[in-house]
């Protein structure tokens, strides 16, 4: 109990990351995407995440990941995996998508 989880990441040198979800137990970790926009933190006013999204809203909370669930997002998207709070483990497959072109080929 209380295990796992990442701190909040991005990925270089890959266009999209994402989650694929195997087991949740309920209370089990779960992946939050945070605002992007630059300096936003600096300048917020006191704000009560509900569950409803806003322009204010600072975060993305994914706190009903079931079994399959497969998220996708850009890979420049800052985002983390909360803590498991559950007897069982989160089990889940995080992964990136790249595309980096091919050197060019000499015909000498």
């Amino acid at each position: 109990k209380g295990n796992g989880g990442t701190n909040v990441h991005i990925h270089k040198n890959s266009q999209v990351c994402g989650w694929f979800f195997l087991e949740t137990p309920e209370g089990g970790a779960y992946p939050i995407y945070h605002d992007v926009r630059m300096n936003k933190q600096m300048v917020e006013l006191d704000y009560v995440q509900g569950g409803e999204l806003t322009n204010a809203s600072s975060a993305v909370h994914f706190n009903n990941v079931v079994p399959g669930t497969v998220l996708f997002a850009n890979s420049w998207m800052q985002h983390q995996l909360t803590p498991n709070n559950a007897q069982g483990q989160t089990k889940a497959v995080h992964f990136i998508i790249s595309h980096k072109d091919k050197a060019p080929q000499c015909n000498t």
